[in-house]
């Protein structure tokens, strides 16, 4: 069976496309598997994100209303059809042989009944489909005064907020105190930080008479070179040109101490080097370190046949390319 899109959004066949966009945001909110506690919330918001994709757009839309008339169409001539049925087998054995009738009289008054049964209960439901639009229409009222309660109710029971933490907070974890600003009150509450912490990792606490959701929008980090990127822990190494071209191992300092960094020959600038299980040190994991090569070109306005002297090029460089690095990282050491 088709399924009903409207319905599913709890909108009119003539809902405008405002009045879909909000439905929308209010049961993938309601049914979202982050938010929901229902045991089927996933497979509704699939189904509410599914609808959405049809009705948001006119061209979908109107071929899925083309379809869904003729289905519905469809399935009355079937009813209609069944209802034929059984009054022809109704009139068929109504004027069987009467002697027959007689020796199972009881047998078919009983199928009469069941027959008038069923062909009672089409027509009600004819009627019933017939009067679809106008029942509906005095049903709006109390319709929307449920949904606005039950919304209302559901703003109460959920609270999101977005928080910030620092990168120190990500990388060992903590417990830290927050206060929450709502539209009606401030709410303090204290959420344990777990190392290994991710920007839009979410956090759930029931407090207040509230389910507090907690998104973490930003990891806030005092140095420009070390910082939570797409992989992870990620640590922006400057090299010189000389280094790039020929290669080197470097001792680079992390927040759990010093370690050693391989660059290969001809490394460009961006290059991304994993160190194995030299990141993060969560719970039951040791993550990887991300370290993100950037190339430091010379500043000195001598470099000329800069090829050629590759092997002398550092004396180009007016300032040491890693102090400030070097500096701004051993101040994440514990």
């Amino acid at each position: 069976m088709m399924r009903d899109y409207y319905k599913i959004l709890n909108v009119l066949p003539s809902a405008s496309e405002e009045e879909i966009k909000s439905s929308y945001r209010v049961l993938a909110r309601r049914y979202h598997p982050d938010l929901s506690a229902e045991k089927e919330s996933a497979e509704k918001f699939r189904l509410v994100q599914e609808a959405y994709e049809t009705l948001s757009n006119k061209k979908k839309r109107n071929e899925y209303d083309k379809i869904f008339s003729e289905n519905k169409a469809k399935e009355f001539r079937k009813k209609y059809y069944a209802y034929q049925t059984a009054s022809r087998m109704y009139e068929r054995r109504k004027n069987s042989d009467f002697s027959n009738q007689a020796k199972n009289y009881q047998h078919i008054q009983k199928m009469r009944e069941e027959a008038l049964k069923r062909k009672e209960a089409l027509k009600k439901k004819e009627k019933e489909e017939n009067s679809f639009f106008i029942n509906f229409i005095k049903r709006i009222p109390n319709y929307f005064s449920s949904l606005k309660e039950k919304s209302e109710q559901k703003k109460k029971e959920v609270k999101i907020f977005q928080i910030d933490i620092t990168l120190a907070d990500a990388i060992f974890g903590n417990t830290k105190s927050f206060s929450l600003k709502s539209d009606e009150k401030k709410i303090a509450t204290s959420l344990r930080i777990p190392a290994g912490t991710k920007i839009g990792q979410t956090f759930k606490v029931n407090q207040h008479g509230y389910k507090i959701v907690c998104v973490v929008k930003n990891i806030i980090s005092p140095s420009k070179y070390i910082y939570m990127g797409q992989d992870g822990l990620t640590i922006d190494l400057p090299i010189t040109f000389n280094e790039a071209i020929k290669g080197t191992s470097l001792s680079i300092p992390t927040p759990y101490g010093e370690t050693e960094v391989v660059v290969p020959p001809n490394t460009n600038s961006g290059t991304k080097i994993k160190l194995k299980k030299k990141g993060i040190k969560t719970e039951s994991n040791l993550e990887d370190l991300t370290v993100n090569i950037l190339v430091y070109v010379p500043e000195s306005n001598l470099a000329v046949g800069i090829l050629e002297k590759s092997a002398d090029i550092d004396k180009y460089y007016e300032n040491q390319v890693r102090n400030e690095f070097i500096n701004n990282l051993k101040s994440f050491r514990k």
